[in-house]
């Protein structure tokens, strides 16, 4: 499929050499994904990568093949237009890809003052981070329950367990993923499909940079390596929820034990403090 917004390119016939199983990752090209699925095909996995910059997922494949020798396959296309989602996963359940692994990672971030930034960008964020995991669970899931075998690791972050000033449309964003996959979990109980939610916080990669971030070289943050492979152990030794790194796991917990009042002011503070009342937004 091809369109103004992007294009999806399968093969007709997948590669049998091997009976490796299939992981299907957005938001491949970069950060958190990238990191995933090149742990993925270590781990034994041949990787659908998509994403919408087709140069960079090329070059992740070559380095994914030569590296672990995994078969890929490139879907570039953007996330956010709902008709491209619709064909990318009829066209993988068409080729017979018997997707093992879902990683619904795609997305993007958006900061300032909800009054002063773009709705459209807040409605185009809805349709990445919720309507593209919604439409390809959706899709994909049922293959899996048939097989009684299968995990589905959805990205969300630590700001899904409070309300963000500054980061409204991100966060609420978030917490629909936390809320949504829980509930999942509960309805897939006995199925043999596992569900997982990665909350990761300050992630050093080029989400930051490219969304504007206005901070400063001393800002610490995990790397998406580390990020990555807390959430690979968490999601295959089948745990619900996984908060990667102490001072994450902290917050978490105070976000959750402070009145959320008292939460979210103490967050807006910070936030206005490193500049994020600024509006600001680029796609990952």
């Amino acid at each position: 499929m091809t369109d103004k917004r992007g294009s999806v390119e399968l093969p007709v016939a997948v590669p049998k050499r091997s009976a490796r199983p299939w992981a299907l990752v957005t938001g491949a090209s970069s950060g958190i994904g990238e990191a995933l699925a090149r742990q993925l095909a270590q781990l034994g996995y041949d990787i659908v990568l998509v994403a919408r910059d087709e140069a960079r997922l090329a070059a992740c494949a070559r380095e994914l093949t030569e590296a672990s020798g995994a078969d890929t396959l490139i879907a570039s296309t953007d996330l956010g237009n709902p008709d491209a989602l619709v064909a990318l996963a009829d066209q993988i359940n068409a080729a017979g890809l018997s997707i093992e692994v879902l990683v619904n990672n795609a997305g993007f971030g958006l900061h300032g003052a909800y009054d002063d930034s773009s709705v459209d960008q807040a409605t185009d964020l809805l349709q990445v981070q919720l309507v593209a995991l919604l439409k390809l669970t959706h899709r994909l899931l049922p293959p899996m329950k048939r097989a009684r075998r299968g995990y589905i690791l959805n990205v969300a972050s630590v700001y899904s367990l409070c309300p963000v000033p500054y980061q409204a449309v991100y966060s609420a964003t978030k917490a629909f993923i936390l809320s949504f996959s829980r509930a999942l979990q509960t309805e897939l109980e006995g199925s043999g499909v596992v569900v997982t939610v990665l909350c990761p916080g300050v992630t050093l990669t080029r989400f930051r940079s490219r969304q504007g971030y206005p901070e400063s070289s001393s800002v610490k943050g995990m790397s998406a390596a580390v990020v990555a492979r807390a959430g690979l152990t968490g999601m295959f030794a089948r745990r619900p929820l996984v908060v990667p790194g102490l001072s994450n796991r902290i917050f978490v917990l105070l976000a959750q034990l402070l009145p959320a009042k008292a939460a979210m002011r103490m967050i807006g503070k910070v936030n206005h403090r490193r500049g994020l009342s600024a509006a600001a937004g680029v796609a990952s």
